[in-house]
Formats: C-alpha cells, structure tokens, sequence
C-alpha cells in the first residue's frame, strides 16, 4: 500500500532528479505544506485518491488535486519560467534512460500548450506514469 501522498512524490522525485538533482524530504515537506494549504486539500484527501488509484479514474480527480500537483511543481522547481515543465538538462545527464527520456519528451510534446495549467499538471502526470508503467 503507497503512503500518503506518495504517488506525487514518486512522480514529482523522478522528475527532479531528472531535471535537477533530488530533492529532500525537507523540500518535499516544506511544499507539501504550501500546496496543500494553498489548494484546501488534506493529507488524507490525497492519501484516499492514491488508495483509489486515479490513474483508472482520471474523470473523478477533483481540480484541487490537479492544482496541488501543479503547485508541489513548481516549489518543487520541475516548472520552467514558461510554467511547463522544464526537461532541458535531460539530455544532458547520463542518468536519463531513452525508455525515460521517450516518455517525457512525449508527454511535454503532448501536454505543453494547454492553458489551464491545473490540467496541465496532472495530465502530464498522468501521461509519464502511463508511458512509464507500458515501457516495463
């Protein structure tokens, strides 16, 4: 069973690591706390949507999860200054997979453009886990 928010902080860690280097559990925590704040969404409101498995259920996520990944985002550093994700030092690390590299730069190329940047978040959350989990 995953932990409280432990889908988003997978997908938000891989993500900088790839782009950045990792982060902490301080870093992580310190935006967990802004975010959730921010956008009125409990722990255990995020813990139960991960016990749900929103990947299945993308038309049941309530915005303020969607605007919470968006958010964890950005203090996360993973947002460009265009608010998009910001993938250009992946090709520059050894460490990125092309199985990796392919699913990112799919899912950028797919999801970059889309204004509402709640939606933005998760469906390119929702993309890179999908490429991931079918590239295994």
């Amino acid at each position: 069973m995953m932990t409280k928010n432990a889908l988003p902080a997978i997908l938000l860690a891989f993500l900088l690591v790839l782009v950045q280097g990792e982060p902490t559990k301080e870093d992580f925590d310190s935006a967990d706390k802004i975010c959730s704040e921010l956008h009125n969404i409990s722990k255990d409101e995020v813990a139960e949507l991960m016990k749900q498995g929103f990947l299945n259920n993308t038309d049941k996520v309530d915005k303020k999860f969607k605007c919470y990944l968006y958010c964890l985002a950005g203090e996360l550093g993973a947002l460009g200054s265009d608010g998009y994700l910001d993938v250009e030092e992946l090709t520059k690390s050894e460490d990125v997979k092309p199985a990796q590299l392919l699913a990112i730069t799919h899912c950028k190329d797919e999801h970059d453009g889309e204004e509402d940047t709640c939606e933005y978040a998760f469906n390119i959350s929702v993309c890179i886990l999908k490429n991931l989990n079918e590239s295994k």
